[in-house]
């Protein structure tokens, strides 16, 4: 289940170790008609986002989006636990420490 309120951090499949930070993740639409497109809408450490795709979670808490492009790398979006973020994360935010 996405939890609204945890830090994640996506991987962007436009380069191999192009990552980011993810914020107030949630499905979109919320409750989506029958047949209707959905994706993930988040905010990032500048702006808002929105990925249309197939939503796949995983036990560990990691959601896969796989856009509905043939032969395109999905956005896979893993928990932040505070021990990462400490490590390697902070300094994707201004004043992170």
């Amino acid at each position: 289940m996405i939890n609204q309120n945890a830090l994640y951090i996506v991987k962007i499949p436009l380069g191999k170790d192009l990552e980011g930070l993810a914020i107030q993740m949630q499905r979109w639409p919320i409750n989506p008609e029958p047949g209707e497109k959905t994706g993930i809408a988040f905010h990032s450490t500048t702006r808002g986002h929105l990925i249309r795709g197939t939503i796949t979670e995983k036990a560990d808490g990691t959601i896969i989006v796989q856009r509905n492009k043939k032969h395109e790398d999905p956005f896979i979006f893993r928990p932040c636990t505070l021990e990462m973020y400490r490590q390697k994360y902070y300094k994707m935010c201004e004043n992170g420490q």
